[in-house]
């Protein structure tokens, strides 16, 4: 086998690995709040996160129960701190990584948790 032969076969292991491990992330929304809720009708409680994930092996088989959902990771931020009636300042992103067999897809939301007053 020549050198040519063996940097094409490498290449080419390079790109299938480079084709199958990887990520992406991107925004699906910017909302000033969860609820409808008034300036001034609320306490600030402090920054919070929630995560909502799906995952699957070989991309085929789900090991995990649901979907990602919005609402999902709305609540679990909200869950940060307790009494907390609705998020403001929201953004809701989405990222996926891919590892040889294993994939995770998840939504992301983030904002500050308020109690109304």
């Amino acid at each position: 086998m020549n050198n040519k032969s063996k940097v094409y076969r490498w290449n080419l292991a390079t790109l299938i690995l480079l084709n199958i491990i990887g990520c992406s992330s991107r925004p699906i929304a910017i909302n000033s709040s969860s609820i409808p809720i008034e300036p001034g009708q609320y306490s600030v409680l402090g920054s919070a996160e929630g995560t909502s994930c799906y995952k699957k092996f070989l991309g085929l088989f789900p090991t995990s129960n649901a979907l990602p959902s919005i609402a999902m990771a709305i609540q679990r931020a909200k869950n940060v701190y307790p009494n907390t009636d609705a998020l403001i300042e929201m953004s809701v992103d989405e990222y996926n990584e891919f590892w040889f067999f294993y994939s995770k897809s998840c939504t992301v939301v983030k904002g500050q948790a308020v109690q109304v007053n």
